[in-house]
């Protein structure tokens, strides 16, 4: 294949590449979106962390996005080209499918690194940004869910009732307390002062109280304690959550070079999430084998077809990857098996579909007669027996 049609070709996957990019971007975007003007109108979130937050989940969009736009493109692609006659002009020029194959595939193996590099990390730097920015959320939503001289109830199982806050330092006074998180214990709690604080490595939200008195009550006892105190943290939950922090272990963090210690079970979280990491890599490759099957076909009907058949194929790559997770995780079989046996069906399809093509045979083989219009049977099948003509 020439250089010049080569590029014509890169070019125009290229451009239905970066368009499906860009909608599949969009549409997670907009499942993630609800749920965040929702933060932002309802609990007080500011507009500028939600923004944040965004920006931090963005990596883990596109690492799922480029495969798929990907297969897409090439569909479109070859599709489009198909039915303009151009691919019958590059197969009556003798270029095979295999040859013609060969400037997509390069393209995939970019798709392919691209995907491994956000993989390995700007994934794990959106993680810990978004438990970072998660963290700020639930503290700036503990601190505005707080009203003056109101008895407020978006803790759990806790009453907190402020009769001043200093809008500008967030300094709570006259505060009151009432605690029944207790396993049949009862704690109320006066302070002069107080403010809302946090542990950010812990991600535990915490009200810092000072010059105070706390009674304590239990159950079936008539007596209670009294405490007093100079300074007492409380820890404080919301009643929903806002981006909850999460693990800095867990494996979503980790990054190729990643020498922490682990346990047994860290070790095979690592296992199973860098074997996810290079199967959804590989599949951009898988996938650029069996788009360029499905484009070569010159009916608008089929390029529907092919269409559909493509958003099938993601869903199902994605739910059996879904499903080998789970094996491996529940060791029913060895992460370098179970993880990587949605490339191996799709690679086996692929290259059958490839040599079907290859060798001008429709994708699927009729299993059946071609019956004529008029539903009259093929001439063949209408001779009838000597027996039943004298029967006759």
């Amino acid at each position: 294949m020439g250089k010049t049609l080569r590029r014509y070709l890169v070019r125009e996957i290229a451009g239905a590449f970066l368009a499906g990019i860009a909608i599949f971007s969009s549409i997670l975007f907009l499942v993630r979106v609800v749920g965040l003007i929702e933060m932002i109108l309802a609990r007080g979130v500011p507009t500028l962390l939600v923004v944040q937050l965004l920006a931090a989940i963005f990596p883990s969009f596109l690492e799922a996005t480029l495969p798929m736009a990907f297969l897409l493109s090439v569909v479109a692609t070859l599709g489009r080209m198909a039915s303009d006659h151009e691919a019958l002009a590059m197969r009556a020029a003798g270029l095979s499918v295999w040859q013609i194959s060969q400037p997509i595939v390069g393209f995939s193996l970019l798709v392919a690194l691209a995907t491994l590099g956000l993989s390995m990390t700007a994934r794990p730097w959106g993680h810990r940004a978004v438990e970072r920015i998660g963290f700020e959320i639930a503290k700036t939503r503990a601190s505005a869910a707080l009203k003056p001289r109101f008895f407020n109830t978006e803790f759990e199982r806790m009453v907190l009732y402020v009769d001043h806050i200093d809008a500008g330092t967030g300094q709570l006074s006259g505060i009151l307390l009432s605690d029944e998180r207790g396993d049949g214990e009862r704690q109320a709690i006066f302070a002069r002062s107080g403010q809302v604080g946090g542990h950010e490595r812990s991600g535990r939200l915490f009200l810092e109280l000072l010059d105070g008195t706390s009674l304590t009550s239990r159950e079936n006892v008539a007596d209670y304690d009294v405490t007093r105190f100079r300074s007492l943290e409380v820890s404080l939950e919301l009643r929903t959550a806002t981006g909850n922090r999460s693990n800095s272990n867990e494996p979503a963090t980790f990054n190729w070079f990643d020498s922490r210690e682990r346990d047994t079970r860290q070790e095979l979280e690592f296992l199973i999430e860098m074997h996810r990491r290079f199967s959804i890599a590989v599949a951009a490759i898988v996938l650029s084998l069996f788009g360029t099957a499905l484009g070569f076909h010159p009916s608008p009907t089929t390029r529907s077809r092919a269409l559909g058949i493509s958003v099938v194929t993601i869903l199902a790559f994605y739910g059996l990857l879904t499903s080998g997770v789970a094996l491996a995780r529940s060791e029913s079989l060895p992460p370098s098996v179970a993880i990587w046996i949605p490339n191996a069906l799709l690679a086996t399809l692929a290259l059958w579909c490839m040599s079907r093509n290859a060798r001008d045979l429709p994708l699927l083989p009729r299993l059946l007669p071609r019956v004529p219009r008029g539903g009259s049977t093929p001439p063949a099948n209408r001779h009838e027996s000597p027996s039943a003509n004298g029967a006759a």
